[in-house]
């Protein structure tokens, strides 16, 4: 386009009286829709008027006189504080000024950095061999610490005289009362000679037992582990072992409260009375100590000390009396030892029947040779003692289990075994040909045998003159004690409205038609025949 042209354009554009140039299309239509004032009435306007000075200045925020009002409110009330306090005897309200308070620094963490592992210096020969002769003065060193801690502990676990702990000093003749009057008893007692009947007839009888006020009584402190039942026919004495190492003797049809002692010092897994004389008391306790308990001459004595009770795996949780002089203990590190106690500690035998936990232990009631032992690794063996080995024993019989295992125990009879298992199962072996090798299960019974925590493990123990019926505790809500019969069958559940508690700890009486039971308080519960 020329130069001319553009000129020309321009010329049209602008209107003849004025200079200006015209609106365009765009300001005419905002115009349209939004009328704009005119110059004069766009200026601003004083009070009378005229127009106000573009240059006046800024008129004050309402927020700065707002602030002075609250800071002269603030002041008042400050000073009418302070005269309150003078007239009081107190010292004025330091004066505060914004900006004072100190703000806390800010937080800094720290991070740990891991220092890198500086590599050992090689020693040269002769430096290995004098840290060498060091490391053996020092575990020689060791070794006299730790015998002289056994010896310590050997003076605390000595002999001890019966001195009951629930009585007073006033009532030390009473006790020896209550321990004189059971001896005629005791002594009195010979082998049981309780008539066996059928088993539909002895269903008849446990079906007659129950509870009465009398027969419910508090023997131990603390939760009972133990519990054995004197053979007397004239005189129920029950005594238990608690977890704290006390031991309860209890005579049933007596008016006297049982006598406590406290022997041991850890929980009691085994007690039981000696078959050959009747006034002696064998008991276990997990610390690695066996005492005997002689009424005639009120004494506790010690039979038995593991030389490694203060190590791990060292426990004794269950023993056994094969004679009058010979004990097999069991051992949490897989050994059974046998103590000849007339010899003493020195002459005890051991011998290496699993890898570790053996739970019981126990004599094959006709042939003595033979023993069981339950392990909590799942296993169920049957030993010869006349040929087994220290280092790599074999035994006779072996019953694998799925898991961890409770106690096996012999029938009276010996021709059966019955294994409590933590799969909840109660299994019955036929062990007739034990010298051939073979076991074969009979029963399998289903029971909940998950006690928990705070309950003592169940453990499944057969009638003492019966090789057909044994009793066990039930988780059962309803509080009841489980009599079965070798098939398997259930006898009986017996309930009882004195009875709301779980009973851990149950067992026959040798030769009376009587079951008791303990549970986790210490209490003692006895079911007995209508009178």
């Amino acid at each position: 386009m020329s130069s001319a042209l553009r000129e020309r354009r321009r010329k049209r554009s602008l209107s003849p009286d004025s200079d200006t140039p015209k609106k365009s299309s765009s300001n005419r239509r905002s115009s349209y829709f939004f009328p704009r004032d005119s110059d004069e009435d766009s200026k601003p306007k004083t009070p009378e008027g005229g127009e106000r000075a573009e240059a006046d200045e800024k008129p004050e925020l309402p927020d700065q006189k707002e602030r002075e009002a609250y800071e002269e409110m603030r002041k008042k009330n400050i000073e009418e504080k302070n005269q309150m306090l003078k007239l009081f005897g107190f010292s004025p309200l330091p004066a505060f000024e914004p900006g004072t308070v100190k703000k806390k620094p800010p937080r800094v963490v720290k991070r740990s950095v891991k220092a890198k592992p500086v590599p050992a210096l090689r020693l040269t020969l002769r430096s290995r061999t004098s840290t060498g002769k060091a490391e053996v003065k020092k575990e020689v060193e060791d070794e006299k610490e730790g015998e002289e801690s056994e010896e310590e502990l050997d003076e605390e676990i000595g002999d001890m005289k019966m001195v009951p702990i629930n009585n007073e000093e006033d009532d030390k003749i009473n006790h020896e009362e209550f321990i004189n009057n059971l001896l005629p008893h005791l002594k009195k007692t010979k082998n049981p000679s309780g008539q066996v009947v059928d088993l539909d007839s002895y269903k008849k009888i446990v079906k007659q037992l129950q509870l009465r006020e009398s027969t419910v009584q508090k023997v131990g402190v603390k939760r009972t582990h133990s519990m054995a039942i004197h053979p007397s026919e004239s005189k129920v004495l029950i005594v238990t072992g608690d977890a704290i190492g006390t031991i309860g003797i209890w005579d049933v049809q007596s008016t006297a409260d049982p006598q406590v002692y406290h022997p041991h010092k850890a929980p009691v897994f085994c007690t039981s009375f000696c078959p050959t004389y009747s006034t002696r008391l064998y008991t276990t306790c997990i610390d690695g100590t066996v005492r005997r308990c002689d009424l005639d001459k009120l004494m506790f004595e010690r039979v038995y000390v593991s030389k490694g009770r203060i190590a791990k795996n060292y426990h004794t949780p269950w023993h056994c009396q094969r004679s009058s002089t010979e004990l097999l203990v069991a051992h949490g590190n897989g050994s059974v030892g046998f103590i000849d106690m007339r010899s003493g500690e020195d002459s005890v035998q051991f011998y290496n029947c699993h890898e570790r936990s053996v739970r019981t232990v126990h004599v094959h009631p006709v042939e003595d040779q033979f023993f069981v032992t339950a392990s909590g690794i799942g296993e169920v063996c049957i030993w010869d003692s006349r040929f087994i080995n220290k280092k790599s024993p074999k035994p006779v019989c072996s019953m694998p289990h799925s898991k961890g295992l409770k106690s096996a125990f012999f029938s009276p009879g010996g021709s059966l075994l019955l294994t409590t298992c933590n799969d909840d199962r109660l299994r019955i072996f036929n062990t007739e040909n034990v010298q051939a090798g073979r076991s074969q299960v009979v029963t399998t019974v289903i029971h909940d045998n998950q006690t928990g925590r705070w309950l003592t493990p169940f453990k499944a123990m057969w009638h003492p003159r019966r090789d057909d019926v044994f009793v066990i505790g039930a988780m059962d809500p309803n509080r009841a004690i489980d009599v079965y019969g070798v098939h398997g069958l259930l006898l009986r559940k017996i309930r009882d409205p004195l009875l709301t508690t779980i009973l851990s700890v149950v067992q026959f009486h040798p030769s009376l038609d009587i079951i008791a039971g303990a549970n986790s308080s210490g209490r003692v519960h006895v079911f007995m025949p209508p009178e």
